[in-house]
């Protein structure tokens, strides 16, 4: 039977540091997950004809949150000052918000679509027009699939989770370790977290480069 060690610091609630021994059947079956290369992101943002959905996939891809999570931001919850923004956390038994940092790219991209929209701080973040609902799951999967059969040559497993799934692999790839990864994605199980090690290591090789010459440099 394989098992598989995973140091565990108290900032996941144990009282003490300690190594903690999963067994291989303790991790939730997943199928392959599907993602976005940086590259293919990039390539979305740049190339997608409609202003609206090159912020949209750049909200989605930087923040890293659900969509059901955005769907609920409002510009009010934007900390423009400090690059902030407050979500509301899904799937947990408590009410929780968690400030998520961003770019000054994606702050741009904030205040230009908010004033382009002539959006107010009370209208949600993936609204199209002032005072109306924020644009559905359905309605952003349906563009995603357009521009990802135009643009990446992709037509299947195409949703906007997999936004989620890339930022995630794209964090592990730059030094961002699991805790913070399993912090920025508000996992109460870190083995949740632990899926994407899968992912990471296709840039092992890189990342190995990457520290050898940091060192040597």
């Amino acid at each position: 039977m394989e098992l598989v060690e995973v140091f565990i610091p108290e900032i996941i609630k144990k009282k003490k540091s300690e190594i903690v021994v999963y067994k291989k059947k303790d991790f939730k079956k997943t199928n392959d997950l599907k993602y976005f290369t940086a590259n293919e992101i990039k390539t979305l943002i740049l190339k997608t004809e409609k202003g609206f959905y090159k912020y949209i996939y750049q909200v989605l891809f930087e923040t890293g949150a659900r969509i059901e999570e955005l769907r609920e931001v409002r510009f009010k919850d934007i900390d423009i000052e400090n690059n902030r923004m407050r979500v509301k956390t899904l799937k947990q038994k408590e009410l929780i918000y968690r400030s998520l940092p961003f770019s000054a790219e994606l702050k741009a991209a904030l205040l230009q679509y908010k004033l382009l929209n002539e959006l107010c701080n009370d209208d949600f973040v993936l609204a199209k027009k002032a005072g109306k609902a924020p644009l559905t799951r359905q309605g952003i999967t349906t563009q995603l699939k357009k521009d990802c059969l135009k643009y990446l040559d992709l037509k299947n497993n195409i949703n906007v989770h997999r936004f989620r799934h890339s930022r995630a692999i794209f964090l592990l790839n730059n030094k961002v370790n699991l805790v913070q990864l399993q912090k920025f994605l508000v996992h109460s199980d870190i083995r949740n977290t632990l899926i994407y090690l899968k992912y990471a290591d296709e840039h092992f090789d890189n990342a190995i480069h990457t520290a050898n010459n940091e060192f040597y440099k």
